[in-house]
């Protein structure tokens, strides 16, 4: 799950039913292999500068095979619809942006600029192997339901999985 700042990423994954697992939040490292989408939990940000929020951890040296790119958007829902390739790859691009923005800022222009072309082409090649849908939802949706219908078990899977980041 991907999507702008304060859109509600974190609170949606604390409401997932039993049974879902939560392996990373505000950021994981995917990596393309053979066609498939893997994805790594990346250290909690939000832990280290809210000073607030419960202890987590996380098992930053396993990975998981990507199965959905859902970016959250707040409004009507809960429902999960596919998404166009330009409108997916924008907005996978703005979250990536949203969390090292800041840094890249600082680089000679140069880089940037090479920095770009290839987060644009990996970001692409995402997209085609695992189209973006668009999930919307107000937060205080039923969630087991959805769910459900929406992300059934996998043949021999045990449990399911839930990311979020940007």
């Amino acid at each position: 799950v991907g999507g702008a700042s304060g859109v509600g990423k974190s609170t949606l994954m604390r409401r997932f039913p039993a049974g879902w697992e939560v392996p990373a939040d505000d950021a994981v490292l995917l990596s393309l292999a053979g066609g498939e989408v893997w994805c790594q939990p990346l250290p909690t940000w939000s832990i280290w500068f809210a000073g607030s929020a419960p202890e987590r951890k996380f098992e930053a040296w396993r990975q998981w095979k990507l199965a959905d790119v859902c970016l959250l958007v707040r409004s009507g829902g809960p429902k999960l619809e596919p998404l166009a390739s330009s409108p997916a790859i924008a907005a996978l691009m703005e979250c990536t942006q949203a969390l090292i923005g800041d840094m890249i800022r600082r680089w000679p222009a140069q880089l940037r600029r090479r920095y770009h072309c290839n987060a644009f082409a990996f970001t692409e090649r995402l997209q085609q192997a695992c189209p973006a849908k668009l999930l919307s939802v107000p937060l205080e949706a039923d969630w087991a339901g959805f769910l459900a219908a929406h992300f059934p078990y996998g043949e021999g899977e045990t449990e399911q999985r839930g990311f979020t980041g940007r």
